[in-house]
């Protein structure tokens, strides 16, 4: 029985530590392994070439939504000049 205890501790403390080294490496990938993540987490902003790249379906779907409400904004109405 002790033996048994002594061996689940074990492999309990093994996958810890391969759950842990899995989680920062996740976290360094993500955030400095990727040039421009961090900031873009930290800002919610990503540049258009950036989105392009890693992101390409959502940066088109996006792209196309911001080009459809600037070219269904209506023209600023003429100002007539004062008298």
């Amino acid at each position: 029985m002790q033996q048994a205890v002594h061996d689940a501790a074990l492999w309990h403390r093994t996958a810890a530590l391969a759950l842990l080294a899995a989680i920062i490496v996740h976290v360094y990938l993500r955030t400095l392994g990727i040039e421009g993540a961090f900031s873009a987490m930290a800002s919610g902003e990503v540049d258009a070439n950036w989105a392009r790249q890693h992101h390409s379906l959502w940066a088109e779907r996006e792209i196309g939504e911001i080009e459809e409400r600037a070219q269904a904004k209506p023209a600023p109405a003429p100002v007539a000049p004062a008298p």
